[in-house]
């Protein structure tokens, strides 16, 4: 089976159930990723990198590159190097690339985690998980980060976004730079296509996350989040933060690219369309909350949407009718649903099909999949359901201090047991029935810890046990829902 799209012929077989799409020639573009991200900048410095969709400021490539630079030079001096790791925990702003980018520079694994709905035994853990050399946090979460590390008894530095009264500041270290160093500045070469280049938090068996180790070739590749002619010199515009795969995808594609992004943190629908309408948005990169808000938007009729030329969401199911209703919105819009997950990112998508909603497309470049029955282990047929299978040259590396957890999930043979269940038709098309996941995603932006809210609510002196799991909902994805044991005798 082939097709052909933009003069280039994408093969795609299956064989003995397994569906495979053409592998490409092996190259060693990973090695000067960081090299070559800064070279294309600085290409183009005058060329406007990021807009405050809040204020308007906008912040040209020719800033992004210094500032990113001085924060390399910043990583080197304070002893990390490649191998450690630094962590990230903050919002969306025009400073938030800055130490995924100096991450990269340098060679260095950057794990960022969220900055919402974090008490002290998840920053404990977080910080646990990665024994950071350094934090960049923003101001709201700077003060429970430093308590925690103090406790520990670590010599993890903090720095800032923004002020923060007795602590170091991401400008002040910015500024401490010699220019000279700046101008001199030498990227690190990668040296293994598996060296490790960023952990991103996933849910775990036990109610706290698991970091996913992604190396810097599956980096490389997370970069190509659409065709080149829909994101280079396009506006782009995401709203998840850096601790979603999403974000770090569409992150490194805008410097790849030297597109615009419009950034914004967490806002309302009706901020959204207003956005898309005043910048006139290009390349959109949502969720399907997002898509279910949208549907349901009263007079999403009243926005213009026509500069929209490419769309790509998922995070999560979506129901035949604001599958339909995208193709209303977005009518100038290659539209395209993306199946994935932490441990491969988008390894199944869906270009526009209007004959087929809700499948999920069909397996990406240098991926396979098959699907697998639950019971006996055989690989199965088409429209026959099962366990999804995933395999990629660029997926997890491993669960990083999990191997219980990395040996469950990643058989002898390289396939990744997704938990997922589906089929796959005859055109192998895949279509996902459910999603087995602990984790819920709330408005897909805002992870909630099962375990977190369990806390919470055993704290009530009339609760002996509490479960909690997710609720599927339209609107937000998913909501939490409690199940709990009262104390016997107890009116609660």
């Amino acid at each position: 089976m082939s097709e052909n799209k933009d003069k280039t012929k994408i093969h795609m077989t299956c064989e003995n159930g397994v569906w495979t799409r053409f592998f490409e020639p092996p190259s060693d573009t990973w090695r000067t990723f960081g090299q070559t991200l800064l070279e294309g900048m600085k290409r183009v410095p005058k060329h406007v990198g990021q807009i405050d969709g809040l204020t308007g400021e906008e912040d040209t490539y020719g800033s992004m590159t210094d500032r990113a630079v001085r924060c390399a030079l910043f990583l080197r001096k304070s002893g990390v190097k490649p191998g450690d790791f630094i962590g990230i925990s903050t919002h969306n702003h025009l400073d938030t690339f800055v130490p995924v980018l100096a991450a990269i520079l340098t060679g260095v694994i950057f794990h960022p985690w969220w900055d919402v709905n974090l008490d002290d035994d998840m920053v404990k853990y977080f910080l646990e998980l990665g024994e950071p050399k350094v934090m960049f946090v923003n101001e709201k979460v700077s003060g429970i980060t430093q308590r925690v590390i103090d406790n520990l008894g670590t010599s993890t530095k903090v720095v800032v976004f923004g002020d923060s009264p007795g602590r170091t500041s991401l400008h002040q270290v910015l500024k401490e730079q010699d220019p000279e160093d700046v101008i001199n500045f030498k990227c690190t070469i990668i040296e293994d296509i598996e060296q490790p280049g960023v952990m991103i938090c996933t849910s775990g068996s036990t109610g706290y996350p698991k970091g996913v180790l992604h190396s810097y070739g599956w980096l490389e590749k997370a970069s190509h989040i659409a065709p080149d002619k829909y994101v280079v010199n396009s506006i782009i515009l995401w709203f998840s933060e850096i601790s979603w795969i999403s974000a770090i995808g569409s992150t490194i594609s805008l410097l790849r690219n030297r597109s615009t992004a419009v950034i914004y943190s967490r806002p309302t629908v009706e901020v959204f369309c207003q956005l898309v309408e005043r910048f006139k948005i290009n390349c959109l990169v949502i969720s399907t909350g997002t898509a279910n808000h949208l549907y349901k938007l009263k007079n999403i009729g009243e926005y213009d949407f026509s500069s929209v030329r490419y769309v790509i969401f998922g995070g999560g199911g979506i129901n035949r009718e604001v599958d339909d209703n995208m193709r209303k919105i977005f009518p100038t819009a290659d539209l395209n649903f993306g199946y994935g997950m932490t441990e491969l990112g988008v390894i199944v998508r869906r270009e526009d099909s209007p004959e087929k909603l809700c499948c999920c497309g069909k397996v990406r470049e240098n991926c396979q999949i098959k699907i697998v029955d639950i019971d006996s282990g055989d690989t199965l047929g088409t429209n026959k359901e099962g366990e999804i299978y995933l395999k990629s040259p660029y997926m997890i590396l491993r669960y990083h201090k999990d191997p219980n957890s990395t040996a469950e999930s990643i058989d002898t043979q390289g396939w990744y047991h997704s938990g997922d269940f589906g089929y796959i038709d005859k055109d192998g098309d895949l279509f996902v029935i459910d999603r087995l996941k602990e984790f819920i995603k709330y408005k897909i932006i805002m992870p909630v810890a099962p375990l977190v809210v369990e806390k919470i609510i055993l704290d009530h002196p009339n609760v002996v046990e509490a479960g909690v799991v997710g609720k599927p909902d339209l609107i937000d994805l998913e909501l939490p829902m409690a199940f709990i044991t009262t104390r016997p005798g107890s009116n609660v």
